[in-house]
């Protein structure tokens, strides 16, 4: 239509029903095609980024021979909102694109990927589609040979593009794709490579969310996650499993490890609890419910009022040990107090001589003099029960705190 208004202006024939010519010598349909085109190329323009020479030209040259501009006109001659190819009523053109699609399965997945249809555009005005016709045998095989080249290049592409590409799976075959997923996660978790089961026990669950085994995905894949530390994905997945079966005992297993390492004691216990609902005699859940407990109170208990210092600053012994007679040793061992001094004593062998000195004054010397302090310090007795106070303070406790992590054995 373009070309025709530039070549031939005035010499088609005109229709019957036109209307009066205006002044320009154009009738009010020819102006309204015009400003309908000049739309069109200012649209294509924009696309191509403002600066395309020839666009701009053929617009130029129209509304200079039709005296007309597109932003002025459009209201007089009712062209609000009008666009050229919506005026002109042209079918879509599916009668080429269906076969080349049919022939090309992958070009579907990519309709929607912005990456290839700039990729399309460049090799296009590279020539490689030049002297064929879209919808032939040879424009597909070269649209064939741009897609393949495209995805081997951008091999996630395919993948983000959508599922449009990916066959439907029966219930059956969703299973049984998922299972070896799930095996093969199995396999990456016993050789230590703890991302990639990750990656495949999500690509089981993706394939097969709601499955019978679907609570297994989940379950193995929480407890991938936590070898690698990561607690809070590790209960999140273990919630999901226990929503997909919940009467799976392992998931309320790993689900109370992972909040024990988060220190959600109340969401731990919980799960300890319900385990122990299916497996009262599990000894792993009765341990991990006991840890769980006594962190909680011991989170809740409030802080113990420091003892008051004696001469050189030490603490009054006497009043930790009761006042007089043999200390309860159980109940020093809780004192946070006692507990701290152990464990300074333990790395401080001279606060330890400073405080057994302080010892035997307040016991007044028995048997006339201070213990033999060198005898003391390797006394295996003495230094059992300062490590035994030392790990009940964490200071043996492997980093992360006290819940066990899972076994390679455990997962299904």
């Amino acid at each position: 239509v373009c070309f025709a208004f530039l070549k031939y202006p005035r010499s088609r024939p005109r229709p019957l029903l036109m209307k009066p010519t205006t002044m320009s010598g154009y009738s009010t349909n020819e102006r309204q095609a015009g400003v309908l085109i000049l739309r069109f190329l200012d649209e294509l323009n924009q696309r191509a980024g403002g600066t395309d020479e020839n666009l701009l030209v053929a617009s130029e040259c129209i509304a200079k021979a039709l005296n007309i501009d597109a932003e002025k006109d459009a209201a007089s001659l009712n062209l609000e909102g009008v666009k050229l190819l919506e005026a002109l009523q042209l079918p879509e053109a599916t009668a080429t694109t269906a076969p080349t699609q049919a022939a090309i399965p992958r070009l579907a997945a990519l309709k929607n990927s912005l990456k290839f249809q700039k990729y399309l555009e460049k090799v296009t005005e590279m020539g490689v589609f030049k002297g064929t016709e879209e919808g032939s045998e040879q424009h597909t095989a070269r649209l064939k040979k741009v897609v393949e080249k495209f995805v081997s290049k951008y091999p996630t592409e395919l993948e983000n593009a959508g599922t449009a590409s990916k066959p439907q799976l029966s219930a059956a075959e969703a299973t049984e794709a998922a299972d070896k997923f799930k095996a093969e996660g199995n396999e990456k978790l016993k050789a230590k490579d703890f991302r990639a089961a990750v990656a495949s026990y999500t690509k089981a669950i993706e394939t097969d969310p709601n499955g019978p085994s679907a609570h297994v995905y989940y379950g193995n894949r929480a407890a991938a996650r936590q070898y690698l530390r990561d607690f809070a994905g590790a209960a999140e997945d273990a919630r999901a499993s226990i929503t997909a079966k919940p009467e799976y005992l392992k998931s309320y297993i790993r689900l109370a490890q992972a909040c024990s390492e988060l220190k959600q004691w109340d969401e731990a216990i919980s799960a300890c609890n319900k385990a122990l609902e299916i497996d009262s005699t599990n000894a792993s859940v009765q341990t991990l419910l006991a840890k769980a407990e006594q962190h909680k109170n011991e989170v809740a208990a409030p802080a113990p009022a420091p003892a008051a210092a004696a001469g050189g600053g030490l603490p009054d012994l006497a009043s930790m040990m009761g006042g007089g007679g043999m200390p309860d040793l159980s109940g020093m061992m809780q004192n946070p107090m006692v507990q701290n001094m152990m464990n300074s004593m333990m790395q401080n062998p001279e606060m330890m001589k400073n405080m057994m000195s302080s010892v035997g004054s307040m016991m007044g010397g028995q048997n006339g003099g201070m213990p033999d302090m060198s005898a003391m310090m390797n006394d295996p007795n003495i230094r059992r029960m300062a490590e035994q106070v030392r790990g009940s303070m964490g200071g043996a406790a492997p980093a992360g705190g006290d819940a066990e992590e899972p076994t390679v054995e455990e997962v299904n």
